[in-house]
């Protein structure tokens, strides 16, 4: 509309900490009320309306080694009362749990309470996308997660990864990318984007990804896909 307003920050990036330095990252709740962050070693939600900040889950921080810092990938569920996240995972014998090379795919509710395991060991980089609701076989509202599933989920820093979806009390897990025989995923944040839902045609959601450089529409249902452009340039992808 032609004019430029001043910017407000709502929220540094920098949390302060052992790990303020590396960043946070953030996303809009679906009905706009919130906005989650995540960082390192926490994951939260700030209200616009009160500024009501509200930390849900300490994350074990992943010790890398290197000048870099892992931030697990997370999305709010569609009804705003979940945040699907990676929670990184102590295992037994190691002493250190910031050295555990186990990672799981969980729903922290947001209203309190401790995280909801959906899958384990999908690995660190499994970026957890849902989906718009939906209507299902059975007439009722649904909605899945996809994610990317570390082929070595032992060594998923190095990993290659396939796509999977699940239902969001965690069954239903179906592989539906890249078929048999071809090389995994290099895992991305932003690998992926769930299409809008028309309630009325209900025809089947479809999942665009990027695998190689270019983007793949897949149908979870029917098993179908359509590979979209091949000049192997894309890196970032979403529906509008």
């Amino acid at each position: 509309n032609g004019w430029v307003e001043r910017t407000q920050t709502i929220q540094e990036t920098n949390f302060g900490g052992v790990y303020g330095w590396w960043g946070t990252d953030f996303e809009y709740s679906p009905d706009g009320e919130k906005i989650a962050f995540v960082s390192p070693d926490k994951i939260g939600y700030r209200i616009f309306q009160t500024d009501q900040v509200t930390q849900l889950l300490d994350i074990i921080p992943f010790q890398t080694v290197g000048d870099w810092a892992w931030v697990p990938g997370f999305d709010w569920s569609p009804d705003n009362n979940f945040l699907y996240t990676v929670e990184h995972v102590a295992t037994n014998g190691i002493e250190n749990p910031e050295e555990s090379p186990r990672f799981d795919l969980s729903a922290v509710p947001v209203a309190g309470g401790k995280p909801i395991r959906i899958v384990q060991d999908v690995g660190m980089f499994a970026y957890p996308i849902t989906s718009p609701y939906y209507l299902d076989v059975t007439g009722e509202l649904n909605f899945q997660i996809a994610y990317l599933q570390a082929i070595s989920p032992m060594q998923s820093d190095s990993s290659r990864y396939s796509v999977m979806t699940v239902d969001r009390d965690g069954s239903n897990k179906d592989r539906v990318f890249p078929a048999e025989g071809l090389p995994g995923i290099d895992a991305q944040s932003g690998w992926g984007a769930w299409s809008p839902y028309d309630y009325e045609s209900t025809s089947d959601l479809i999942l665009a990804i990027i695998y190689q450089g270019n983007i793949w529409f897949i149908d979870p249902i029917s098993g179908e896909e359509w590979q979209i452009t091949g000049d192997g340039r894309i890196n970032r992808i979403d529906w509008q």
